[in-house]
């Protein structure tokens, strides 16, 4: 939750009025192709004023800025309205919107048709020549067609199309402003729309129809902030319409669907009625979408590196990489307003044409997830500058190869930066830690917890050794026991560890010693692994040197050297690199702040390291040592007594099946303490677990490591 500012602003911050100030001036340039390199430097010099003035607005709590940014974004978009080019899209909106006025179905007739030369003149006559593509028929699906129809029949004109898509655009930004307080953010988060040079540019400005599918995209998202099933049927209706505007939108529907509105789904195939009045155009109506993706290909991101290797069939490959994608974060990001955010963002890096006014998704969910990569999507799409510059003075319209390649290497290197770092704009960052609290759970295992603590109490030692004396860490040491029958007791008080006598389940035992741990961070070790002598040290320093890092874990290899263990173990590691999600044999760790903020730790009887990982991620990025750096040796025995083969599908159908199920809602309501998954994996164990879980109280035995 951010800290909300006290008291009005005396004076506009600098970097704010330097903002609004470069992009009042870009206004009375005309446009792109009249002055590219002034509008190129303007519209960079926007971008950077932008993130200047929301990293030090929030970096020191800055006075209360909602209305002012509000103010200066409404009068720039009535600069950009007014003074600014339109693009030769809105040409063709005018045009499809006469048509149908007409009584012409704009599916089923190119512009350049014989047969409708004679619409050519009158109001036309300043029209037609500017319509592109006039080989096409109409691309745009049918709600954007309706909303060219009713701008048309109050006038066939370029500001009457220009004045219906800058009423969705407002749409939007209304919607966003509500966003931005219902989730209580700073108020400079909302400049990231208001001000966001590319929306005012190409929809105030030009008037792009993108505005439709995201002015219904942001009453959707309004809509599913109720979290509840008559709110959420409207919210997947606003995106069936947002699809009918333009069809990346329906890439967002799977992030909305629980079991809870499931039975509501079907509300997002109502707007589908409105393509009844097109209907008689056939086959026709999809024909020039699917012409324009086969033929078109511009400013592509990811594309561009697949067509030298798949040639022809790289439409085909882009598709299986976008579902391969969309499916990851549909899984891996529980949220749903950044799985909407990341999944619309993936759709536009894999689609093969990516025209600047395409990132207005993007651009309207920035303000929540401000994004170091998105901004510098944005950023680089200056590059386009040139291309329209010499399409306005030539009419010709060529893609620049090697401009847009170079512009896209910062955004490729971020993307792959963003697997190990985050990328947030502005990430919270936490004090160097003072204190560490090691939680081993345990159920008779005397002699592996002698290993282990025997292992734990040499990395102890490496750890103060290796700290200079100003900079000490107290490390305290719980076993968190589920009912031992054997020695492990003995063992944990040989060694004067704080023992916790907790119900058993895992994830509950962790979670009792977890409420009585002091540490500033907290490590759990299962009792089967070693932990590596300088494991805590590079713990240690990693916390110091990496203060935005909310959680991880220390990676794990297997004592056993041979070949199939060491794959399982990188395979491991690539897992919870690429996802953020962390298994407990891995050593996992959290910062007690994060913690704090979640509630405490799931107390669960199974799959707890996982739903820790999952609440976790949305405060922060994680952190997981390389394989060959890992910083514990786990034991095989479970993975042997099972086979091999046997425990590897068991452990990844029950996280596939656990991300799937709470992804949907059914473990919150069903099974929030893991039960069924604990009785999956153990079997006879979890019904002896059963009957003796009645009446159990938590115990402490105080002692000192």
């Amino acid at each position: 939750m951010a800290a909300q500012q006290v008291g009005p602003p005396r004076c506009l911050p600098a970097p704010l009025l330097g903002c609004a100030a470069c992009l009042a001036v870009m206004t009375q340039l005309g446009g792109i192709g009249r002055n590219a390199p002034a509008m190129a430097a303007l519209w960079l010099a926007g971008f950077a004023l932008l993130i200047v003035f929301y990293t030090g607005t929030v970096r020191k709590d800055g006075p209360r800025l909602f209305w002012p940014i509000l103010t200066l974004g409404l009068l720039l978009r009535g600069l950009f309205f007014l003074q600014l080019d339109v693009s030769n899209d809105v040409y063709r909106y005018v045009w499809e919107g006469w048509l149908q006025l007409q009584g012409i179905n704009p599916f089923a007739w190119t512009p350049d048709a014989p047969a409708l030369e004679p619409l050519r003149g009158g109001p036309m006559a300043s029209i037609w020549p500017h319509i592109n593509h006039k080989d096409y028929a109409a691309v745009y699906p049918p709600l954007a067609q309706l909303v060219f129809r009713l701008a048309a029949a109050c006038a066939p004109t370029v500001l009457a199309a220009k004045t219906a898509v800058l009423a969705f655009e407002l749409l939007t930004l209304a919607c966003v402003a509500r966003l931005v307080r219902i989730r209580d953010l700073p108020d400079a988060a909302l400049a990231l729309y208001a001000l966001n040079p590319l929306v005012l540019l190409y929809f105030s400005g030009e008037g792009h129809l993108d505005a439709i599918m995201a002015g219904c995209t942001a009453v959707a998202l309004l809509c599913f902030q109720k979290n509840r099933p008559d709110w959420d049927r409207l919210g997947f209706c606003f995106l069936g319409l947002a699809g009918m505007a333009k069809f990346l939108a329906f890439a967002l529907l799977p992030c909305f669907v629980t079991r809870r509105n499931v039975r509501g789904l079907w509300w997002a195939a109502l707007p589908l009625v409105l393509w009844l009045p097109f209907v008689d155009a056939g086959p026709a109506l999809l024909e020039s979408v699917l012409q324009f993706g086969r033929e078109m290909h511009f400013n592509d991101v990811l594309c561009s590196l697949l067509r030298p290797v798949f040639g022809a069939a790289t439409p085909l490959a882009a598709g299986l990489g976008l579902l391969v994608t969309l499916a990851g974060i549909w899984l891996s990001v529980q949220e749903r307003l950044r799985a909407a955010f990341l999944s619309s963002l993936a759709v536009l890096v894999w689609l093969p044409t990516l025209h600047p006014w395409y990132l207005l998704l993007p651009a309207m969910l920035l303000p929540l997830f401000p994004s170091r990569t998105v901004l510098a999507l944005m950023g680089v799409q200056v590059w386009t500058f040139a291309v329209y510059h010499v399409e306005y003075q030539t009419g010709m319209f060529a893609e620049i190869t090697w401009l847009r390649d170079l512009a896209h290497l910062p955004v490729l290197a971020l993307l792959v930066r963003g697997l190990w770092r985050s990328d947030a704009l502005l990430p919270r960052r936490y004090p160097p830690p003072a204190s560490l609290s090691v939680i081993i759970p345990v159920l008779n295992e005397a002699e592996r917890l002698r290993h282990c603590l025997g292992s734990l109490r040499r990395a102890v030692t490496t750890l103060q050794h290796a700290l200079p004396h100003q900079r000490p860490v107290a490390v305290e040491i719980l076993v968190a026991d589920g009912g031992s029958y054997d020695d492990s007791l003995d063992v944990a008080r040989e060694t004067r560890c704080l023992v916790i006598h907790a119900p058993r389940g895992r994830g509950r035992q962790i979670a009792a010693a977890a409420d009585v741990a002091s540490g500033d961070v907290l490590l759990i070790l299962h009792a089967d692994v070693t932990i590596h002598p300088d494991a805590l040290v590079r713990l240690v320093h990693l916390l110091d040197t990496r203060p935005e890092v909310v959680h991880g874990a220390l990676g794990m290899g297997f004592e056993s050297r041979q070949d199939e263990w060491w794959v399982i173990a990188m395979l491991n590691a690539l897992r919870a690199r690429c996802t953020d999600i962390c298994f407990g044999d891995q050593a996992q760790w959290i910062r007690r702040e994060p913690l704090r903020q979640l509630g405490g730790f799931p107390a669960q009887w199974l799959m707890e390291d996982v739903e820790l990982s999952l609440q976790a991620k949305e405060l922060g990025p994680a952190h997981v040592q390389p394989w060959r750096q890992a910083g514990v040796t786990a034991s095989t025995r479970g993975w042997q007594r099972k086979g091999l083969g046997q425990g590897l599908r068991d452990v990844l159908w029950l996280f596939f099946r656990y991300l799937v199920e709470r992804r949907l809602g059914i473990v919150q309501e069903q099974d929030p303490e893991a039960r069924r998954y604990y009785e999956r994996y153990y079997g006879r164990a979890a019904r002896e677990a059963w009957e003796i879980e009645d009446e159990f109280e938590i115990e402490i035995e105080r002692s000192v490591w």
